[in-house]
Formats: structure tokens, C-alpha cells, sequence
């Protein structure tokens, strides 16, 4: 049975918050960060048997000051890029007590500055990185299944009771899985209600529910659901607004629908000109969940 490493250990938890970085707040890059990570690891492999952490943790800073050299030359994309760098120099630091989320903010300042990163990038990474950084440190990573290239068993990323967690199995809720309004695997194209059978919801209604339960009793402005629903931005023009506003009352109702008329009770009032939102009632009515390996 092999026991992870220490750079096994280091490299996963770099790998876990990037990973799920990119995945949740730039799904777009998922497509390029498998080559980007690729790159990387090899990169790192020269450095086994010579004090593996303190090895790897110098060699990565130095290539994140440099620019991310080994990455550049695979040819691959400039958000990835910029994203394992930020992480991996935030992991290569000193590992003592966990630090608060206000200094993690400001360590990550610094290293995404350095990094090139800025405007929109810049900001979701001092928002969402510091709990992504927390969770990766205090998940598993002491398993003996645990490997670099993290070909470990199975795991998941679960949205569920107002909260986001990366759990090995969903057997023991799979069991009881019709007590959830929303049951829906993220990875599969189809979604067929589980209370109401033959009902079924297409990917925009899915993206719309995982944009609003992210932010669980707080409004999200009109123009964030577009941009994550759509990738687009909210129009000016009155008429071209409604259409967009229409658009979003579809996908409101086909969520209504699909659990059997309860969807819309949660849902706050005024939608459109305050923002739309789920009140915090809705934690145990939604299940939601896409595998990581």
C-alpha cells in the first residue's frame, strides 16, 4: 500500500482548491487546466527524493515569480495559468495555524499581484480562495490512496444545506434522496424530477438553481444571474430587457414544475427589481452534486 509523500500531500491540496477554483467560478477553463495541471506535475516530478516539500515548495515559488515558465511553454491558458500559481505559492508558504480569512485575503492579495492577475479574476480569487484554501487543508489528504496525479476513490463536490462540500460518497442521501424538492446530478444532460416523475428541467434551469443556492438567502442581482446563466450581459433597452426578464421567468417556472408547484414560496419577492434569491427555508430542499474523479 503506498503512503502519500509529503509533496503527494503538498500537490494535493494544491490540485483540490485549484481544481475547484476553476470549477465552480470558471467552468469555461475547465477544458485547459487539465493540461495546464499536467504540465505542472510533471514539472515538479524532477524534484522527487531531494527533500521532496522543501524541494517542490522552492522550485514552485521560483516558477511563480517567473511567470509560470513550465506553463508557458505547453502553450496553455492564461487564467489556469495564473490560478494554480496563486494557490500553489499560497500552499508552499509555511503551514502553521490555520490563519483567519482576513489575512488569508491579504496573503492572496499579494501573491495574485504578483501573478499578473487582476480586474474580474483578481477579485473572485480574494472572494472564493481563502474557503477554498481552508477546505483543501483540512480535507483527507493523509490516505495512503493519495497520489499527485490524485487518482484517489471517488469523490464528490455536493451543494446542499446551504453550503458547498466535498464528500467521498452520497450513498447514505441516495437512500433517501425523494425527500429533496431537487435531486440533480450535474454531471448528467437529462434531469427528471425524482417527486414528480416524467417532469424534467434543462441545463439553464440547473444553472439558474446552482447560481441562486451559492448564495442561499441573499439576493442575486439581475445582472450576475445572466452572466452566469448566459454568459451575458443585462441590456439597457427596455424591450430587449424584458425579453431577458422573460427568459428568466421560464426558467422559474420550469423549476416550479419540477417539484410539484413548491419551488416559487421560496423564492423572495420583486425578483427583478430587487434581485432574485431563495430564503435559507429552502437548505434541506435541494440536493446537488457533480463527481470530481
Amino acid at each position: 500500500m503506498h503512503k502519500a509523500t509529503e509533496t503527494e500531500k503538498l500537490m494535493a491540496g494544491i490540485h483540490q482548491a485549484a481544481e475547484m477554483f476553476i470549477k465552480r467560478y470558471y467552468p469555461e477553463e475547465e477544458h485547459s487546466f487539465t493540461g495546464v495541471w499536467e504540465a505542472f506535475a510533471q514539472w515538479v516530478k524532477q524534484w522527487k527524493g531531494r527533500e521532496p516539500a522543501k524541494m517542490a515548495s522552492e522550485a514552485l515559488l521560483l516558477y511563480v515569480r517567473t511567470g509560470l515558465g513550465f506553463a508557458e511553454e505547453a502553450g496553455v491558458d492564461r487564467v489556469s495559468r495564473i490560478v494554480i500559481g496563486t494557490v500553489a505559492k499560497l500552499f508552499c508558504e509555511p503551514q502553521g495555524k490555520m490563519p483567519s480569512l482576513f489575512r488569508l485575503e491579504g496573503r492572496i492579495g499579494k501573491i495574485a499581484a504578483g501573478t499578473e492577475a487582476s480586474g474580474e479574476l483578481l477579485a473572485a480569487l480574494l472572494r472564493h480562495l481563502p474557503k477554498l484554501y481552508m477546505e483543501a487543508r483540512a480535507a483527507n489528504l493523509e490516505s495512503a490512496e493519495a497520489t499527485v496525479s490524485l487518482a484517489a476513490k471517488p469523490q464528490y463536490e455536493v451543494w446542499t444545506g446551504g453550503n458547498c462540500h466535498i464528500v467521498s460518497s452520497i450513498s447514505k442521501e441516495e437512500h433517501k434522496k425523494e425527500k429533496y424538492l431537487f435531486w440533480i446530478d450535474l454531471d448528467e444532460k437529462r434531469h427528471e424530477s425524482i417527486i414528480c416523475p416524467g417532469k424534467t428541467i434543462g441545463s439553464e434551469a440547473v444553472d439558474m438553481l446552482l447560481c441562486l443556492v451559492k448564495k442561499l438567502g441573499v439576493r442575486v442581482s439581475l445582472d450576475e444571474v445572466f452572466k452566469e446563466v448566459w454568459k451575458e450581459e443585462l441590456r439597457k433597452n427596455v424591450q430587449l430587457r424584458k425579453a431577458q426578464e422573460n427568459k428568466v421567468d421560464q426558467q422559474l417556472s420550469a423549476l416550479q414544475r419540477f417539484c410539484g408547484g413548491e419551488f416559487r414560496k421560496y423564492l423572495f419577492g420583486e425578483k427583478f427589481k430587487k434581485g432574485l434569491g431563495l430564503d435559507r427555508s429552502f437548505s434541506k430542499k435541494y440536493f446537488m452534486f457533480s463527481r470530481l474523479r
